[in-house]
C-alpha cells in the first residue's frame, strides 16, 4: 500500500487549516441587528416656546443603533462606488438654531435641559452630548434623567408611539470616567453644514455620498459591554424619512466585516436593516 509523503500530509494540514479559516469568516458575524428607535414626538406644548426654544407639534425623533456581538467595535458608516450612502427626507432635519450641531460631541450638557435641544439631527459613534452616550430607552435607567427647565416646559409629551416618555427616561449615559469617541468625518463636510442648517420645507435635504463616510478611529464600542450598542445618528423631522447605510465592524478574533444596503460584492454581507423609510418603521 502506498503511504502519504511527509510534504503531502503537511500541504493537506495547511489546505484543511485555510478551510476552517474560511468557514470561520463565512459564518462570524458582528452585526446581530440595526435598530431603529422612536425617540420622541413633539406635541403642542413644545411648540408654544419663545424664540428658538420651540418646535412645531408633530416632527418625530429617530435614533439609529449597530448593534454588535460583545468584542466588537464601529469602524465606520460609509459610502462607495455602487454603495450610496444617502440620508434623506421630505422637508428639513431639525437643529437647535443657537445650540445645535451636526456632530453630538459638541452639544453643551449644561444647556440640555432648554428646549427641544435633545432633540437635535446629527451623525455619531455613540456620543449623544460631549459627556454621554446615547443609548435605548429600553437600556437606561432613571438615574440623572434631564429635566427640562424651559418655560412652559418641553419634551413632557407620552406619544404611544415614542414609547417611555423622555420625562422618565431620558436616553443618555454617563460613564462613570472618560469622553463619549468622537466622530470623525471624511468628505461630507458640506453635506453636514447643510444638516445643521433647517431647510425650507418644500424644498426636503437629501445627504448622499459614494465616497465619503464617518467612523471612529480605533473603532467604537456600546458603553454596556453585553448589549454593544452603538448610537449612529439621531434625526429629528416631520417629514418622510429614509435612510440607506453600509457600515464596517471588526474584532481583534474575526478580523473586518463589512454590511451593505445593496448590491454585496465578495466579501460584503446584505443587511436588510441598512435600509429604512418612513413606510418601513410604520410596519413594525
Amino acid at each position: 500500500m502506498r503511504t502519504l509523503s511527509g510534504s503531502f500530509i503537511s500541504k493537506l494540514i495547511v489546505l484543511a487549516s485555510l478551510m476552517l479559516i474560511n468557514i470561520n469568516i463565512l459564518f462570524s458575524q458582528g452585526l446581530e441587528d440595526i435598530i431603529t428607535e422612536t425617540y420622541y414626538i413633539t406635541d403642542l406644548n413644545d411648540a408654544k416656546g419663545a424664540g428658538s426654544n420651540h418646535i412645531p407639534a408633530g416632527w418625530v425623533t429617530y435614533r439609529v443603533y449597530v448593534d454588535m456581538k460583545p468584542g466588537y467595535v464601529l469602524q465606520s458608516v460609509y459610502g462607495s462606488p455602487g454603495h450610496e450612502l444617502r440620508l434623506s427626507t421630505s422637508t428639513a432635519f431639525y437643529n437647535h438654531p443657537t445650540y445645535g450641531s451636526y456632530i453630538p460631541n459638541l452639544v453643551m450638557d449644561p444647556v440640555i435641559d432648554g428646549g427641544p435641544l435633545m432633540l437635535d439631527s446629527w451623525i455619531g459613534v455613540g456620543a449623544a452630548t460631549q459627556q454621554k452616550y446615547g443609548v435605548l430607552k429600553e437600556e437606561d435607567d432613571t438615574l440623572n434623567t434631564v429635566v427640562n427647565v424651559s418655560k412652559p416646559l418641553m419634551l413632557q409629551g407620552e406619544h404611544m408611539l415614542a414609547g417611555i416618555p423622555l420625562k422618565k427616561i431620558d436616553g443618555l449615559f454617563k460613564p462613570l470616567k472618560g469622553l463619549p469617541p468622537r466622530v470623525t468625518q471624511i468628505g461630507i463636510d458640506s453635506l453636514l453644514v447643510a444638516l445643521d442648517k433647517v431647510k425650507a420645507p418644500e424644498n426636503g435635504y437629501v445627504f448622499s455620498t459614494e465616497n465619503g463616510g464617518w467612523g471612529c478611529l480605533g473603532g467604537a464600542a456600546g458603553p454596556f459591554p453585553e448589549t454593544n450598542r452603538v448610537l449612529i445618528g439621531q434625526f429629528t423631522t416631520n417629514g418622510d424619512f429614509y435612510f440607506e447605510f453600509n457600515i464596517q465592524i471588526g474584532s481583534a478574533e474575526h478580523g473586518v466585516e463589512q454590511y451593505v444596503a445593496r448590491n454585496p460584492l465578495s466579501g460584503e454581507r446584505l443587511h436588510p436593516g441598512l435600509i429604512i423609510s418612513k413606510q418601513s418603521l410604520k410596519s413594525r
